[in-house]
């Protein structure tokens, strides 16, 4: 998670519950903190909030702190974090209080803010004899670390394949060591790699030339979509590092940005704009906001989708200038 605070609105408050009062008392240019709950050292989320940290100097103070895909959902249902970033998919089963929520109940205090970029689901492997999911019986892989959803959906996609639990191994850390441990031959799989940075994916891919991604049919990618609400799929076709056989299909979901409903309107507004004011700094650190996809008409113009959503937040309370024409 990291911390902002605000000097431009807000209240004063150095307790969760006085984070999200009224706006009013910043007008008197008192400082509002709030905290965002974000992923592992080393992984995408944890390198936004650091890069953020750096724009944001003299206009807001942030810190950085772990968090993960489920537990985010969490912190920010309770307003233990304002903001939170996560995926399409358990924010579906969060606010339905399904699967791994079903213990805690419906998240009903958290409202969906903006999607950042699109997440490509990927099996990747450096075992020539790995060429398709079925070819994964006997074998060990890594989902990654603990608390994320994908404990759940690739045991569900593996077991289209008829494979199911004692079918494989599962090695639980997180994917930069599972990338050591690919190296030195102490892992055959990682499946559905979390938005991890790609550089880390990239090199491995590089230097070894068996490196390519494990085929997914047809026939699984369209059966997740329809089992499991926020996935969709796509015929992949894109540069990679790894090697992948054409046709390859690819289930995706969003990965967004969440905040409790008790954040004020202007804090949401603040946050969005650093991150539409700095967009193309921002997809420097992480490539993959540049390839966010959206409704119809913003799928292939990601500025103008981080630019809608912040508007959908913003209503009457600002008029920005010029910004409206843009999407007229």
């Amino acid at each position: 998670m990291f911390c902002f605070s605000f000097a431009a609105c807000g209240s004063t408050s150095s307790e969760t519950s006085e984070t999200a009062a009224s706006a009013d008392s910043g007008k008197a240019g008192k400082e509002i903190k709030v905290k965002i709950a974000t992923n592992q050292p080393g992984q995408s989320w944890m390198l936004l909030g650091s890069t953020l940290s750096e724009y944001l100097k003299g206009t807001m103070t942030l810190s950085v702190e772990p968090g993960s895909t489920y537990g985010n959902i969490l912190t920010t249902n309770s307003n233990e974090t304002q903001f939170g970033v996560t995926a399409q998919t358990s924010l579906g089963s969060a606010m339905k209080g399904i699967r791994y929520y079903e213990s805690a109940g419906p998240q009903e205090n958290v409202r969906f803010v903006a999607s950042i970029y699109r997440h490509y689901l990927r099996g990747l492997t450096t075992n020539p004899d790995i060429k398709t999911w079925d070819d994964l019986k006997g074998k060990s892989v890594c989902f990654g670390p603990a608390g994320g959803a994908s404990f759940d959906y690739n045991p569900l996609i593996l077991s289209y394949y008829g494979l199911n639990e004692g079918d494989y191994e599962v090695k639980v850390m997180p994917f930069a060591d599972a990338i050591d441990a690919m190296k030195n031959g102490q892992l055959d799989a990682i499946l559905n790699c979390s938005p991890t940075p790609y550089a880390i994916f990239d090199d491995l891919a590089i230097s070894d030339s068996n490196a390519h991604m494990i085929q997914l049919s047809k026939e699984a990618a369209e059966k997740l979509a329809s089992e499991w609400e926020g996935f969709d799929y796509v015929e992949f076709d894109f540069d990679d590092a790894w090697s992948y056989e054409k046709p390859f299909y690819s289930p995706y979901q969003q990965i967004t940005v969440i905040a409790n409903k008790d954040t004020p309107d202007e804090v949401v507004y603040e946050f969005l704009k650093c991150m539409y004011d700095r967009y193309d700094d921002l997809c420097t650190v992480l490539p993959t906001m540049a390839q966010i996809g959206g409704p119809e008409g913003y799928a292939d113009n990601p500025v103008l989708f981080l630019l809608a959503a912040l508007l959908s937040w913003t209503g009457s309370i600002y008029e920005w200038e010029g910004v409206r024409s843009l999407l007229s």
